[in-house]
């Protein structure tokens, strides 16, 4: 599976609103740190690549890959979408 297209096509304000649903479903913290893990177990390693990509890209910093089923968004990226220690979505679970 893959992430669909149609998403990867609407408008900015689109992607945007759907990073913050799928971070405020799956995102966890640290709280000692603005960096937030998503783990993702049955999905292939495609599907966390252009996920990473679509997080990237509206964050503008870094994500990686952390084992076999993790990502982990820089605190830049996490903090550019509201979820760092400080952010109005930050979540510490």
């Amino acid at each position: 599976m893959s992430i669909p297209e149609w998403l990867l096509a609407t408008p900015l304000s689109v992607r945007a609103e759907w990073a913050e649903l799928y971070l405020l479903n799956r995102a966890v913290g640290r709280p000692e740190q603005d960096l937030v893990q998503i783990h993702e177990q049955n999905r292939s390693k495609a599907y966390r690549r252009e996920l990473a990509d679509v997080f990237e890209s509206l964050g503008g910093g870094s994500v990686t890959f952390a084992g076999e089923n993790a990502l982990t968004l820089s605190a830049e990226t996490a903090r550019n979408l509201g979820f760092g220690r400080e952010g109005p979505y930050r979540r510490d679970d």
